[in-house]
């Protein structure tokens, strides 16, 4: 009697076993996407990788193409920028992340993405530097292009009159950055915009400064279907700023963003769809005004 419980016993254990290696073979466990975040260059955008995206989207990947700070349809003013700013953005990004992620800095951002690995060394799994700056301790991009020859990009660089951020010449940008892709190609994925500047003397020591900039995209796709219901519409931004600014190294802004207060989808990135462009994008900011007081030490 006991033998028989016995083999009935061992008899339900491999059956058990058997049941159980047929179950995980009919449900295999689901792969987790891996988190890119796609870091432009600099003076481009996160539209730049709208191409990359549409090669990646079957992946078992989750794309992130950023706009940093002054770049793309983010308007801040470039001499209100620090690199701190750039690498906050990112981190800001990352820690939104269950999981480490991956960063491919592009260009100037290798430097960036560098020291975003330094500041959240567990969240950052892998960098990729495509043809980025990867800078050694001490030097800085100013550095590592002195002297450099046959780039069009510095070739064509200078800074701005105040020597507070550097610019490369309009007309030289489709061929420093993206020479090997149509003129119109550039266009359509960049959308187009206007914008309108003026800056005089109040006194000796006081400047006044003024921005508007107007930026129009046309629609996008959210989901490969091509749908009407999966697009969001063409739309345009306003921004404005104004600013007094001293030769004693402050300066007081006034600004509003999205001034004509647009529902909008920004920062694209095929995910996991369901239905909803939320799925795969960031709601845009709404209307919003404010002011700033800053000081350079």
């Amino acid at each position: 009697m006991k033998k028989i419980l016995n083999s009935l016993l061992l008899c339900g254990i491999i059956w058990a076993a058997i049941m159980l290696s047929c179950e995980q073979k009919k449900t295999p466990a689901k792969k987790d996407k891996t988190t890119v975040i796609l870091v432009h260059s600099a003076w481009l955008g996160g539209w730049q990788w709208k191409e990359t995206i549409t090669h990646l989207k079957h992946e078992q990947l989750k794309l992130i193409a950023a706009d940093l700070p002054g770049h793309g349809k983010d308007k801040t003013p470039p001499n209100e920028i620090t690199m701190e700013d750039y690498v906050d953005h990112l981190i800001e990004l990352i820690d939104a992340e269950e999981k480490p992620v991956v960063l491919v800095g592009h260009s100037f951002n290798g430097i960036t993405i560098s020291r975003v690995a330094e500041l959240r060394p567990k969240k950052v799994k892998k960098l990729i530097y495509l043809t980025a700056f990867l800078v050694p301790n001490g030097t800085s991009f100013f550095s590592a292009v002195e002297g450099a020859e046959g780039s069009k990009a510095v070739e064509n660089f200078y800074l701005s009159d105040d020597k507070s951020y550097a610019l490369v010449k309009d007309e030289a940008m489709h061929e420093a950055f993206a020479h090997d892709i149509p003129l119109e190609g550039i266009l359509a994925v960049n959308g187009y915009g206007m914008g309108l500047a003026s800056s005089f003397k109040l006194s000796e020591n006081l400047s006044f400064n003024g921005f508007l900039n107007y930026d129009t995209t046309g629609k996008t796709y959210w989901h490969e279907s091509n749908r009407s219901i999966h697009t969001t519409a063409a739309y345009s931004l306003l921004d404005a700023r104004i600013a007094i600014t001293s030769s004693k190294g402050w300066a007081l802004s006034f600004w509003g963003k999205n001034l004509t207060d647009q529902q909008y989808y920004q920062e694209f990135s095929p995910g996991e769809y369901v239905g909803s462009p939320d799925d795969v994008a960031w709601r845009g900011r709404p209307l919003t005004i404010g002011t700033s007081l800053s000081f350079n030490f």
